[in-house]
């Protein structure tokens, strides 16, 4: 075919990518007319452009719509033959690569939903968009040529080699001396963290067997499938759309301060480095926010490192000198005042904004479950409770996923090629905060939000408090509290520098006001009733077993004790033995571990209650996991009690919990394990709150009873 030059072509790359970025994203309705603006850019007639400017593509004309179409493929075409010819490809960039099938993949999408267009119409001549010559060279140049190119480059050599050493106290070695199961964890997403930490000695804790290993995987497992049948693609196009509305977000609620702070001119102050910070922060939070910097709308830079950007420069405000100084020594002038009120109200935001793409990500999910359904060749019986649907769903998820490359492997991956200094830090690797839901009571409103440790951690054993956590902290009243559930394990290797970094928050004397931190067990063999806690099938030793750990140093539970909290603890566990196991003398294990449950979200209500916080997050290293797991559990517990069915709606919104950050953030599903003990759970309660009336007169005594009557959850 001969094609077009560059030179007569009208339309520009960024016109191209827009096509393709509306026609992926149309709904399939032969009635919603397509428009083209200045004979370029196509438009839905949803989109906000003046009619004027606009011609409007009939159905009885649908060849100018392919020709279009056509020639928007011809133009990425040429483009990528351009840059590939001039070599302005890094091909060692894990994100150019994800950014390069991102946009193929969207290309793939919109070839897809305009073939079905077409089919709607009267004609039925039109040839399809697939087979067409210029969708076929487009894709023939990306596999053939770009594609290939990226794979040489996994398979390479690179400067990270030298410096995995042997190390006698790794906690996990190649498949040839530890087996299998080593190798398994790692693809169950497993301690991941490790591989951004090194032991005390500074020595990585996996060696370059077990690398190469992965990488052969990898390599193997990506010649599998064709770039378009993989459903993970698409989470960079997501994870960058959220970034941007989260940015577009955090402006529109910081602006009266933003302006406050240029009205004063405080940003003329070119002397000054916390100033300049600030200025570059804003700047970039701009950059993050324009739409045409998605990656869908560019091959350089976008809006999530655009959004990284605005992330490490108010880390760096925190740092500086003049931010330390106005906090020190408490500074009350009006220059100073407005600059808090700006970072704070910036941190704020960051921390409590709500997501941008949920309703994205639930049709995500759906599609999952629709596919994984197809694949799945036991079919369960159509009447069962949602509760059993759930894990249903989640056997179809786990089914498709499988037959695709590895997320958690593919993300290590990109971890360890060339990273000279690597740490945990989720809040700053695409592991973003946000606002789930709301609980409101007694005239107050709790934001429970989704919040990673908010540390950050090079050597195992030693964690720090990032900046912008301790700030989000400070910019609290003096009467406000933020109740961290802290899930990671004290007692653990792995997690004990982090927990212990966290826990010294609270008894700083800045801080102690505004932040209660509770440690709950979610780890131990004590929580997942294993080892000697195997065979403690009498009720009573139980019960007296699980208020030792409560109390105990030793074990990884920490709470504030009070009068109060050892008397709820006694009701509760008799309330729950009475109503939910029915005074039986004997637990089976599942007993055990729905008991725990059951009692850790009557906990967690009482807490709420006795401490009143504005803000609340269940934190796990990642949030994403145990994290995830107990708020979908609370809001369900919560639902129960106030006695609201579960609408279409809500049960959408228990996916979104469960799923959300494990699909965007390591692109897997949820612990299975985890998820079937929640479910379990959940739905012995249930199964119990058909005697409603009953117990709540119980429950009801465990708490103050205005408090528990106004009880109202709102989700966002």
């Amino acid at each position: 075919m001969k094609q077009k030059s560059q030179e007569t072509l009208e339309l520009t790359i960024h016109d191209a990518l827009s096509n393709l970025s509306t026609l992926a994203d149309m709904q399939i309705d032969i009635n919603e007319p397509i428009g083209i603006v200045k004979k370029n850019k196509l438009v839905m007639e949803e989109d906000t452009f003046d009619y004027k400017t606009i011609d409007w593509l009939i159905k009885q004309n649908a060849q100018d719509l392919i020709d279009k179409v056509k020639e928007t493929y011809l133009v990425l075409l040429n483009y990528l033959q351009n840059i590939y010819e001039k070599d302005f490809i890094d091909y060692d960039d894990p994100k150019c690569r994800k950014g390069f099938q991102a946009i193929m993949v969207m290309a793939m999408e919109a070839a897809n939903k305009v073939d079905q267009y077409i089919e709607l119409l009267p004609q039925q001549n039109l040839g399809k968009i697939v087979d067409t010559n210029e969708y076929k060279e487009l894709k023939s140049f990306y596999l053939d040529s770009i594609a290939k190119k990226f794979k040489e480059a996994l398979e390479g050599d690179e400067p990270w080699i030298d410096e995995w050493h042997h190390n006698e106290k790794s906690l996990l070695l190649d498949i040839e001396r530890s087996g299998l199961k080593d190798f398994e964890s790692l693809k169950k997403d497993e301690k991941y963290e490790l591989f951004y930490l090194v032991d005390e000695e500074e020595k990585p804790f996996f060696d370059h067997e077990l690398i190469r290993n992965i990488k052969l995987f990898c390599s193997f497992d990506e010649g599998l499938k064709d770039i378009e049948d993989d459903p993970l693609l698409k989470i960079r196009v997501f994870l960058d759309k959220d970034f941007q509305m989260s940015a577009r977000q955090i402006l529109y609620k910081s602006k009266e301060v933003i302006d406050t702070y240029f009205k004063g001119k405080y940003q003329k102050e070119i002397g000054s480095e916390m100033v300049s910070l600030i200025n570059e922060a804003i700047f970039s939070l701009q950059l993050a926010a324009n739409e045409h910097n998605l990656i869908t709308h560019s091959f350089f830079k976008n809006s999530i490192e655009y959004f990284h950007d605005f992330q490490g420069f108010l880390r760096d405000v925190f740092a500086s000198d003049e931010y330390q100084k106005i906090i020190a020594y408490d500074l009350e002038d009006k220059r100073s005042k407005s600059i808090l009120e700006l970072v704070y109200t910036l941190c704020t935001n960051l921390f409590i904004k709500v997501s941008c793409i949920k309703q994205e990500i639930i049709g995500f999910i759906h599609m999952l479950i629709r596919k994984g359904d197809e694949m799945r060749k036991f079919k369960y019986p159509q009447k069962a409770s949602f509760w059993n649907v759930l894990l249903e769903n989640d056997e179809s998820i786990q089914a498709l996923l499988s037959s695709y490359p590895n997320g958690p492997l593919m993300k290590i991956l990109d971890v360890i090629r060339f990273e000279e200094f690597i740490q945990f830090d989720p809040l700053m690797q695409d592991n973003r905060a946000l606002k789930l839901y709301e609980i409101k009571h007694k005239q107050n409103e709790l934001q429970v939000i989704r919040c990673p440790s908010p540390t950050k951690q090079h050597i195992i054993t030693h964690a720090e408090v990032v900046e912008e956590f301790k700030a989000f902290i400070r910019s609290l009243k003096k009467d406000q509290k933020y109740l961290f559930i802290n899930l990671q394990d004290k007692n653990s290797y792995t997690d004990g520098a982090r927990c212990k970094a966290i826990e010294r928050m609270q008894k700083r004397a800045d801080f102690k006001d505004n932040i209660v931190v509770i440690s709950l067990d979610k780890n131990s063999d004590f929580y997942h009733q294993v080892g000697i806690y195997l065979h403690i099938n009498e009720a009573k030793d139980f019960k007296k077993t699980f208020k030792q750990q409560l109390f105990s140093k030793e074990s990884s539970f920490s709470l504030v004790l009070s009068d109060k909290l050892n008397q709820f603890i006694d009701k509760a566990f008799e309330s729950i033995h009475k109503h939910f196991f029915v005074n039986k003398n004997i637990f089976t294990r599942k007993n055990r571990l729905d008991f725990i449950e059951i009692f850790y979200n009557l906990l967690t209500l009482k807490l709420i209650e006795l401490n009143n916080p504005q803000v609340m997050s269940f934190t796990c290293k990642d949030g994403i996991d145990s994290g995830a797991l107990s708020a979908c559990s609370f809001y369900a517990f919560l639902k129960m009690i106030t006695n609201e069915n579960l609408t279409k709606e809500n049960e959408d919104y228990i996916r979104w919990l469960l799923y959300s950050s494990a699909i965007l953030v390591r692109e897997r599903s949820i612990n299975p394990t985890g998820l079937t003990r929640v479910i379990s759970a959940l739905n012995s309660m249930d199964i119990e709150m058909l005697a409603r009336s009953k117990i709540m007169k119980e429950i009801s005594t465990l708490y103050d009873a205005s408090f528990l009557k106004s009880l109202k959850i709102t989700e966002n």
